[in-house]
């Protein structure tokens, strides 16, 4: 078979397997976070700290690397014999000739009145599937398909993230790992020349930042309201794309909207409505629902033009 006739084929089952990934992905969302909720979490989050519970969600332990890594739904549900109600874990992933393999480090209550519950169920575990030093109790129960959230980031309230794997285990074994293409037309890096970049590593939003470079000199092209002021004004506004792709602007400030010139805040409008479909992919929520929003500073300067700043990127 001639060299170019396999790199086709090649070619044609990664496509194949990371859009059936990206299919799967984008199917098993529970629900949407709506609009109204999205700006009325702004208005009570943004001058104050977020709590939420972390706690109540498995994670994965990382070794020399900071993107931290949660599943959707918790390994411990698939147990027949044993109940996992009020329990959460930590896990590891350990390479193991040449394949990973999930290991059980932990079992955590949820509450105090979980803790003794928490115990009998990693001591059942402990016994029934043994423990290896240094690594943790074989997960051999886990089968199946799971979804994990890489680096999630509590945006106003809601914790989400827009790096996400689709993970196969059979037997406790991981089978495949894929990351779903995710990312929209102004989320996309690319070079000088048009030609898309391979970005590894990291968290998703310290990429943040190059999104919003390309938003600002989408809208600066399309701008039809020009000044020669270099007076600064600045907006909070939240970037909302709908399930058909098509995106629009809120303004959050609402005494900036009462001062500011409508003429300025309606170019601006229609210039978020030219926005390619789908040029902003909708993140997860880790309980699994589309967040749609991207909330940013928007700040304008009539003889240079609007510049933003997504909130995802003071992400730490």
């Amino acid at each position: 078979m001639k060299r170019k006739t396999v790199c086709a084929i090649i070619f044609l089952l990664s496509l194949s397997i990371h859009s059936e990934a990206q299919m799967n992905s984008s199917l098993h969302f529970k629900d949407t976070v709506p609009l109204t909720q999205l700006v009325r979490n702004f208005h009570k989050y943004h001058l104050k700290d977020a709590t939420y519970d972390m706690m109540k969600y498995d994670n994965v332990e990382q070794n020399h690397t900071s993107v931290t890594e949660y599943f959707e739904s918790s390994p411990l549900k698939k147990l027949k014999h044993a109940s996992a109600d009020g329990c959460c874990a930590q896990w590891r992933f350990t390479l193991e000739n040449n394949q990973q393999s999930l290991y059980l480090i932990s079992v955590l209550p949820l509450n105090k009145s979980k803790k003794e519950e928490a115990i009998k169920l990693y001591f059942y575990l402990k016994q029934k599937y043994g423990k290896v030093p240094d690594k943790g109790i074989p997960a051999k129960w886990v089968d199946g398909q799971y979804f994990i959230m890489c680096c999630p980031k509590n945006m106003f309230g809601e914790v989400v993230s827009k790096s996400e794997a689709v993970v196969n285990i059979k037997k406790g074994v991981i089978v495949s790992r894929i990351y779903p293409m995710n990312s929209g037309s102004m989320e996309t890096p690319r070079m000088g020349n048009g030609r898309v970049l391979i970005s590894t590593g990291g968290c998703w939003n310290e990429k943040v930042p190059l999104h919003t470079r390309y938003l600002s000199r989408f809208v600066n092209e399309n701008r039809k309201v020009r000044s020669d002021s270099d007076k600064e004004k600045y907006f909070s506004i939240l970037l909302f794309t709908n399930l058909q792709g098509k995106s629009k602007v809120i303004f959050l400030d609402r005494k900036a909207v009462v001062v500011a010139n409508k003429i300025i805040l309606d170019d601006l409008a229609n210039c978020i409505d030219k926005l390619p479909v789908n040029s902003f992919i909708p993140m997860k929520t880790l309980s699994g629902k589309l967040f749609q929003g991207r909330y940013m500073k928007a700040t304008y300067i009539g003889n240079l033009g609007w510049f933003f700043t997504d909130y995802a990127s003071q992400l730490s």
